[in-house]
């Protein structure tokens, strides 16, 4: 008989007490749009997610759903126990591991990213959490603390062998022996730096564009963007039709012009053509010719008859 694992899913707005740091997150989510959370309790372990979508309302009523994901994040929750191996006793705290951060094309470089970790961070914080371990897959510089995402919150890389020798206590050690590109913080910092503190981790610089103000703002622009372009859509569809008749009777009546227009250019060179005939048949028949020869002769004897007269 499978064994049934508890799970907790539902949308913040919904449920904002479902743990204390959730007003801090709704601070930073517009009106049309709100978090999913998910929460797997896996044997003292935690499988947690959140999920920005974009919510609609059902007609004549205040139940919304989410139409659109423009990003989600999940993350592993693993609580120290307060005995170590050796049998001595050990502070509180845990590891929150980010499995996975993504953030739709159309809605990349709105700070999006940082709104979700941020949400991640403070439910791992009230888990008990005190460290935060990811894999940098962004590609970006490992050098400097400006040009990376990651390093901006006070992330730092780590190698191998720090790993395996676990220093500090970050990473896991069921994690430490795989060659990737393992960044490690401390959680307390990274919340402080991603709320604003200049002075955390010793970074001299705040974070650009990642307040409640802004992130709202980043979703409304986009929100009014997507209306725009579904009313635009929407009339265009409605005329669609109006149009496509009116082209037909466009076509139509050019193909008519078109075809009048053959006929009189047609009976144009028909009649030119007729009149350049008789003109030649004229000429070249013998009555025309005679007719000709007899004049000539006429004119001739005039002629004689003055020159006699002088």
């Amino acid at each position: 008989m499978a064994v049934k694992i508890p799970q907790t899913q539902g949308y913040l707005k919904e449920n904002p007490d479902f743990f204390p740091y959730g007003g801090k997150i709704l601070a930073y989510i517009p009106a049309g749009f709100d978090l999913f959370y998910r929460v797997i309790d896996d044997a003292g372990e935690y499988l947690f997610s959140f999920q920005l979508e974009r919510m609609e309302q059902f007609e004549e009523s205040d139940i919304s759903y989410g139409v659109e994901t423009m990003g989600i994040c999940e993350s592993k929750i693993t609580i120290d126990t307060t005995i170590d191996e050796d049998g001595q006793k050990q502070g509180s705290g845990g590891l929150v591991y980010i499995n996975w951060l993504f953030i739709e094309d159309p809605y990349r470089r709105k700070k999006l990213a940082y709104c979700l970790l941020y949400s991640v961070l403070l439910y791992a914080k009230y888990k008990g959490c005190d460290r935060i371990e990811l894999v940098d897959g962004s590609k970006q510089s490992k050098a400097s603390d400006y040009d990376n995402i990651y390093r901006k919150i006070c992330l730092h890389h780590v190698d191998e062998r720090e790993l395996t020798s676990d220093v500090a206590m970050y990473a896991s050690p069921h994690r430490s022996k795989r060659k990737k590109s393992y960044m490690v913080g401390n959680l307390d910092e990274v919340i402080l730096r991603l709320e604003g503190d200049e002075t955390a981790c010793g970074m001299k610089e705040s974070i650009s564009g990642f307040s409640p103000d802004d992130i709202k703002r980043n979703l409304d622009e986009k929100q009014q963007v997507e209306e725009y372009e579904s009313k635009k859509q929407k009339t265009e569809g409605e005329f669609s039709k109006k149009g496509e008749l009116g082209r037909s009777r466009k076509r139509h009546r050019s193909r008519k012009r078109h075809r009048s227009r053959k006929r009189y250019s047609r009976k144009l060179h028909s009649r030119k053509r007729h009149s350049r005939k008789r003109h030649s048949r004229k000429r070249h028949s013998k009555t025309h010719r005679t007719n000709t020869r007899r004049s000539r002769r006429k004119n001739a004897r005039r002629r004689s008859k003055k020159q006699s007269e002088y």
